[in-house]
Parts: C-alpha cells; structure tokens; sequence
C-alpha cells in the first residue's frame, strides 16, 4: 500500500486527512482525533519497516522517551498504537514551518534571531539531557517555528536514553552526515552522549549565521571533514557576524568530545554574549523581542534638517507678529554656561577619584603579593603536598583549611518536619550540566577535559569578593588561580541541602539547579542538573535501612530514575534540610555555601569546570 492510500482511512480513534511531510523511515499526517475532537499529527512507520522488529521498536521507544519529555520547547506526545499493521505516534499538530524551510527562504538569519533560536533549542536539549536522554539528530529539520517564533524540537526518533543502552549495533552510523559530531562517525572517539548534541547545535547555529554548511561536498567528504578539518571562521563566511562568534563556535564544535562545551545552556548563554559585541554592520532584531526606539545619526540628522527646512518656512502669523529673540538667547547662553562648568566640575571630579582608586588599587595589590609571598604557599607546592599524603589537611592560612574527612553523619530514623516545609520546585530548563571524573554508570557522562584552566593574574584581580567568600578566596592562591577573577557578586536564595552515605545534593532556588556531589570527603566529582522534581516522587516509595532515607521531590527524582547516581550516593543519611544558600559565579567555575548544620560546620563547596570540587570550612564562622 501506497502512503498516500492512508489519506481518509481511520487508524484507532485518528481519521488521517491530509499528509504533511515524509522522512527517512515515517510519514507525517494531520488527523482528526474522533474522541478528543481535535486536530492532531500522525506519523506513520513506512509499511515496508513494519516487519523489521528493531525499528519498530526504535520507533515505538521514540514516543516513549519523548512522552518523558514536559517541556515547553519538546513536541508533546500523545500515544502510541498499532492499527492493522500500522505503527504509529500521536503527537500535537504545530503550525509554523520548520528551520529547514526558513533557511531556504532566508540563506542566513540575523545574529540576534539565532541567539534567540539557539537560546530555546539549548533549553530542552538541557531538560532532556538532565534526564538521561539525548537527540542524535539535531538538525533544522527536526526544530519548527510556530507563528509566534516559538521553537518547538521534535523528532526523538533516533534518540538514547543514557541508562538503556542496546537496539543499535556496533559502528553503525545514526544521524543527518552534515550535523553529525566526530563520535558518532568513529566510535573510537568516544561515547555518543549529550556533547554529540551540542556539537550538532553549533553546526546548526554555524549554518543559520554564514548561511552555509561548515563542510560541503560528498557525503564522505563531509564525514571526513567532521573527523579531522576546522570550518572556515563565521565571520569570514558573513561580515554580520561578530568575530567574538567565532571562538564560541570553535569550542562547541571540538572535535575532542571531551574539550567541547559542557552544555547545551553554555553554549547558548556564550553565544548570546557573542552576538552583542559589535559588529559595525547593522543586523535585525530577533522575532518577537520588544524594541527600545533608537534613532540612528544619520536618521537624526535627516530630521533635523526636515525640522529646520519646515522652520525656515514662516505662517502667514508668524509673519505678520514675530516675536523678540534675544531674550530667549540670552537664556539658552546661560544655560549652556551652566552645563558646561557643571560638566568640567565633574570631569575633575572623576579624575581625581579615578587617580585615588588606581592609587587604591596599587596598595591592594602590593599588599596581597606581600601576603603570598609571607605565606609562601603556592598551588604547585599545595599540589605535591596532596601527592604526598592520603587524606591530606593543609593549613592554606590562619583562617582556611581544606577539611580531610566530612563529618560522622547524623543518624535519623525519621525524616522530621522541616522536610515537608520545602517548597515544590518547578521544572526549569537552564542548566549546566558538569561530568564527574569517575562519572556514575548511568548518569550523563560529559568526561570533562583534564586539562587545567590557565592561570589567573590574581594580583591584578579585585573583584566583588567579600565574606567566607572573599576570604577564601584571597587567602587561598590555589582557589585563586582555579576559579580565576569573579564574574558576578554573591547571591542569596532559598536552597535545599540532603547528605548521602556517597555524597550531597543541593538545590539553589535562583537558578532551580540541582547539584550532586560525589564522594563523602573533601573533595571529588559533581554533576549540576536542571530540577525535574517530578511530583510522582514527592512521598517515599520504598523502605529505607535502619537510619537511613530516601530522597523525594527533585532529589528523589534524580535518585530513582539514574541509576548511576542512586548506585554512587547510596541511601540519604539526613533530611532535607531547608538553608539559605550563597552562590558566586567564576569563569572557571563557582562557590556555593551551606550554613552549620548539626554538627557539621559551615562549609563553603570550590566547585570547577573540570567537574571537579573541594570542601571548606567557611573561614568567616
């Protein structure tokens, strides 16, 4: 039977009334749901794979995994059946049209429109890789449009939950060649997990700013190009491009999975800073974003000169009575004169601040190298005194050190009742996503680059540090050079703190993060997701041991859905607790800080890129 034969037939409760697209292995229909009265999309297995058991069930797991998905940017996911032979998913009917379409018509989109659009695919690449499960085929066919430039992804067809392995053999390709990462063309490369994403999102954006593909040619071309060349710079390819894109693009589309962005959110939130550099070329603003009315120089100067060839043209009264001047010059020169020793006042008065901050500034910095200098305390003599002792506790200062071991935990038998005062967390969709070193089997492994960042001139470094933080920060030159210059001041918000046999969770309410840390000691791996709190795991499910818990609402959902994390944190050894957390932000990473909690002191968390973190006592408690 043709695929067009099913136009006017009924498959379940869905009477097929028209096709929309065909891909590689289904059709697309718009339905009419005859229960629900509601018009649907439909698609439709090729009747020719129907007999091929492993398809039908990639298929079958596409609608499963998706249906997972509750986020605003993914395609919801209605059902799933079998009608005479006939396998197919139910899912919402979208208007709009795809990228692919919009990239025909307009070769190459406005920087800001991508930011917008990468902002939003990002978005559910983050949820759904915060749940084990990643696309493989991010491509502009699979990302529609709506009428409100509202993107939709769809298509998880050939996608992988990272905690089901199976259904594709060894070395087979899965993919669209010219989106593909080097991963999943050799998998010597390495696993194909969500930075295979990520890499396929640049290619993407690359393709939406140049209005070209990196690579061009044959399929084998192509395939070798994304195994061993670079893509010529964006902005070369489109002067509209701001040249900041360029190594924004350059690190997502790495070929070393492990030297590539963390996330799919980093990646957006670095391009989108890109894209506001300048450029010298104008570009349009994105779709639907709210404009502030600016006149450029030349259009004002056009408006000037209309105003002043209309005023050149006297009514038949002002001809008649024109009114006298100079009293109105004599009041614009006054005012010009008062402006103008007003400005030269504050001009002096500038320099004379800005002479005694440098001068400030100066003394800080000499007093800060003659503190490291008396200290005598240097990361590479701190690094071998670690090799040389196990379960090392280094005196970093007279206010700071490293803690060896964590605290006995408390035992609780029953979780108490500030557990159930910590609100619901919605589900978000910005997250950082950081593998640990020793990641957990089922977890999303991200294996970071081991390489350590470059050192930070932290002399000349004086940023919005102050508290637990700023002093451990200036008092510890290995946190220093870590962490690099602050980016951002401290943060305040509602949080959540459990301890586990193997670890930590802890949420930080501003950006509804979660962050797992493993291991019980000083220091070890952590992982951030974006907060699924699915409301399924707000009450226990199973019997702990004795003195033991189990995690519910976000923690819990993390620990009963990864394996990996449930198997490397164990059962929680404390309640949830509810804190105020503190977070500061750093290129290289960030500080997080929990107050005392019975018995175990205030503590402030080192956290790195590498996805790596170690534990301190909060020198200002």
């Amino acid at each position: 039977m043709r695929i067009e034969d099913l136009i006017g037939k009924q498959l379940g409760r869905y009477k097929i009334t028209r096709i929309l697209g065909r891909g590689g292995m289904a059709a697309v229909f718009e339905a009419d749901d005859t229960i629900l009265r509601r018009p649907i999309a439909l698609k439709v297995l090729y009747a020719q794979y129907v007999a091929d058991a492993d398809l039908v069930e990639r298929f079958r797991r596409e609608a499963i995994l998706a249906a997972r998905l509750d986020h605003t940017n993914i395609v919801p996911i209605y059902d799933v059946g079998e009608s005479d032979g006939v396998v197919y998913i139910a899912m919402k009917l979208l208007s709009g049209r795809s990228l692919q379409d919009t990239l025909l018509i307009d070769s190459a989109m406005p920087p800001e429109w991508v930011g917008e659009i990468v902002r939003q695919v990002a978005s559910a690449l983050d949820y759904a890789h915060g749940r084990g499960v990643i696309h493989r085929d991010i491509k502009p066919g699979n990302v529609m449009l709506d009428d409100n430039n509202h993107v939709i992804l769809t298509d998880f067809g050939i996608a992988k939950s990272l905690d089901t392995p199976g259904l594709t053999s060894t070395g087979v390709m899965i993919g669209t060649p010219d989106y593909m990462a080097p991963e999943q063309i050799d998998s010597k490369i390495g696993p194909v997990d969500a930075r295979a994403d990520i890499y396929s999102l640049a290619v993407m954006a690359y393709r939406m700013l140049t209005g070209v593909r990196p690579f061009d040619g044959s399929t084998t071309d192509i395939l070798l190009a994304h195994l061993s060349q670079a893509p010529e710079a964006a902005s070369l390819r489109n002067p509209h491009v701001p040249p900041s894109i360029d190594a924004v693009l350059s690190a997502a589309l790495a070929k070393n999975p492990a030297e590539r962005t963390k996330s799919a959110g980093l990646f957006a939130r670095s391009l989108n800073e890109a894209i506001g550099a300048p450029t010298g070329v104008a570009t349009t603003p994105p779709p639907g974003a709210k404009q502030a009315v600016v006149i450029p120089s030349v259009a004002a100067e056009q408006i000037v000169a209309k105003a002043q060839a209309t005023s050149t043209k006297p009514s038949a009264t002002t001809r008649r009575k024109r009114p006298a001047t100079w009293p109105i010059l004599l009041l614009i020169g006054a005012i010009i004169t008062g402006v103008l020793m007003f400005v030269t006042d504050t001009v002096l008065d500038n320099r004379q601040e800005a002479r005694q901050t440098l001068a400030t500034e100066a003394a800080e910095r000499e007093q800060f190298r003659t503190q490291v200098a008396q200290n005598g305390v240097t990361q590479t003599a701190m690094a071998g005194q670690m090799n040389q002792t196990a379960t090392p506790t280094l005196v970093i200062s007279s206010t700071a050190t490293v803690e060896a071991s964590a605290p006995s935990p408390t035992t609780v038998s029953e979780a108490p009742s500030p557990v159930a005062q910590v609100t619901n967390r919605p589900v978000i969709t910005q997250v950082l996503p950081v593998a640990p070193t020793s990641a957990p089997t089922s977890a999303p492994t991200n294996n970071p680059p081991t390489a350590t960042p470059a050192p930070t001139s932290i002399s000349l470094c004086l940023g919005p540090l102050q508290g637990g933080f700023g002093s451990l920060w200036r008092n510890n030159p290995s946190v220093a050079e870590a962490l690099g210059c602050p980016t951002t001041g401290e943060a305040a918000s509602t949080a959540s703190i459990q301890y586990f046999d193997g670890g930590m969770m802890y949420w930080f309410g501003t950006s509804d993060q979660i962050y797992v840390y493993y291991s019980a000691t000083a220091s070890g791996a952590w992982q951030g997701f974006a907060n699924p709190n699915d409301p399924s795991y707000d009450e226990p499910r199973e019997t702990a041991p004795a003195g033991k818990l189990e995690p519910i609402r976000g923690f819990g959902t993390l620990w009963h859905t990864l394996d990996g994390i449930r198997e490397t944190l164990g059962w929680a050894n404390s309640p949830e607790y509810p804190i105020t957390g503190v977070v500061q932000y750093f290129p290289n990473g960030l500080m997080i800080h929990s107050p005392a909690l019975e018995g175990r002191p205030a503590r402030i968390w080192v956290m790195t890129n590498d996805g790596t973190w170690s534990r301190y006592t909060d020198p200002n408690s």
